[in-house]
Formats: C-alpha cells, structure tokens, sequence
C-alpha cells in the first residue's frame, strides 16, 4: 500500500510543482532560464521529504536549482495546500543528471548481479559440458571450415 501511495503521491507533486514552475513562480532564475523541468520526484521512505530532480534545456541548471531553493517554502505550502496534506514532505531539489547516474548505476549492477548468479548457476554444470562441448565444436568448427573450403 505504502509503495502504491507513494508513487502516486510523487507523480502528484512532479504535476503540482511542475504547474507552479510554469504559472506562479516569479523568479527570473527559474522563469528565464530556459525550459525547467521536473523530472522525477524521489519520496523517503516515510514520506517526510520529496527530492524534486530538475532539468533545463538551454538554460543554467545551477541558477535554476538556486531559484527553486529560495522558492522551497512556497512549494512545500502549495504541495500541501493543492494536495490537502496536514504535512507536505521537505522538499529537496536536486539535477536530474544526478538521478540517470544512479539509474544507470542500478542497472549495471543488476547485470552484474545477474551475470555472476548465471554464471554460479551454469558454472559446475557447464564445467564438464564446457570440456567436451569445447572439444566438439572445435572439431566441427575445424570440419566446417574444410568442408567449406573443398
């Protein structure tokens, strides 16, 4: 339930801050920075704090995360009055850059992960087949090639 809730409610803040950047802040660090985007929104476990990952195309990323900070309690009083939340989470602001760096980090060690455990899995098994699999087709791979060449 919790998993649930929590992407649903973080796909509601990514809509609602994503409203906000585009109609109601005024900063012209974020309004004149090309075009901002919410990403992705990150909540803990409990909840209690949103990460808000942010990219801009032609624009100032840093200026842009400058002016969301200064812009932090508008936000958070916004997330909690749109979504009527007694507590909205701390929001957090963060690049998007740094949230494809961990994806890609978490894909490739599930790889990883999944190699080795294909590899302990076909390893003792694949060791006796592997010695005379290996002769075979050297065998067949040297016939082959001859038979082409005839």
């Amino acid at each position: 339930m919790t998993g649930e809730r929590a992407l649903r409610l973080s796909k509601e803040i990514r809509d609602v801050v994503s409203g906000l950047i585009a109609r109601e802040i005024k900063d012209p660090r974020v309004t004149g920075n090309g075009l901002v985007t919410v990403t992705d929104v990150q909540l803990a476990d409990d909840l209690g704090a949103a990460t808000l990952y942010i990219s801009v195309v032609k624009g100032d990323l840093q200026e842009v995360i400058d002016g969301l900070m200064q812009a932090r309690g508008f936000l958070q009083k916004e997330i909690a009055r749109r979504l009527k939340m007694k507590r909205p989470p701390r929001v957090k602001i963060a690049s998007a850059e740094t949230v494809t760096r961990a994806q890609r980090m978490e894909q490739l060690f599930s790889e990883i992960a999944k190699e080795r455990a294909s590899r302990e899995a076909a390893g003792p098994g694949d060791a006796g087949a592997g010695d005379s699999g290996g002769q075979a087709p050297s065998k067949g791979g040297h016939t082959g090639g001859s038979g082409e060449a005839t």
